[in-house]
């Protein structure tokens, strides 16, 4: 257990549990697990365990934390931080107990429930909830800036500003991601919308 394990440290658990359950059936048996099959087994874990968890926290759990604290400093201030680390923190450890449980009742079998696809599909699904706090998010911006410049259309034109320069910077950085682009996207939809029922207000 002291070789290179080059993975996710929220999901890693699953494989920690999958090898304890490894060990306790190999002494309930009367023996014990080679070094080697050990080292073996770690390896196979390492890569899938890394792209599940990098997909699930830092592409999913993170961004919808974010702009949920967002969401709630705009209106709460400090509140919005303290949300973001207890609840992240939550999340965090609830998913490491669980993985552990789950990790325990598969043992080897964890492979195969890794090469199902279906906890990639899960968090890639949950993207979408980070579009919905992110249109929540334009919105609230929007009406807190109109308390500070005192016009809808200039509140309007800055939150077009900032969106514009973010959609820049994800074109330019990370192209790739599908969900930065279905939020950026949604955001935008988000924007339109809200100009549209205004103009048809005061228009």
């Amino acid at each position: 257990h002291l070789s290179f394990f080059n993975s996710n440290p929220f999901v890693a658990t699953l494989g920690l549990g999958a090898l304890t359950r490894i060990e306790a059936d190999a002494r309930t048996a009367g023996g014990s697990p080679s070094n080697e099959m050990i080292e073996r087994f770690s390896v196979r874990l390492s890569t899938p365990l890394g792209a599940v968890g990098d997909e699930l926290f830092w592409a999913a759990i993170r961004p919808q934390m974010s702009f949920l604290a967002v969401l709630i400093a705009i209106f709460a201030d400090v509140w919005g931080a303290i949300v973001f680390v207890v609840g992240f923190s939550i999340i965090q450890y609830a998913v490491r107990w669980w993985l552990f449980r789950r990790g325990w009742e598969l043992g080897t079998r964890v492979v195969e429930a890794l090469r199902d696809g279906k906890t990639r599909r899960l968090a890639r699904s949950s993207g979408l909830i980070a579009a919905t706090c992110a249109g929540a998010v334009l919105v609230a911006v929007v009406f807190r800036m109109q308390a500070f410049v005192g016009d809808i259309a200039d509140a309007m034109a800055i939150a077009v500003f900032l969106l514009a320069t973010v959609t820049g910077f994800i074109i330019v950085r990370v192209r790739k991601s599908a969900v930065l682009a279905l939020v950026i996207g949604l955001a935008w939809v988000g924007l339109l919308s809200l100009g549209a029922e205004m103009f048809s207000r005061f228009g």
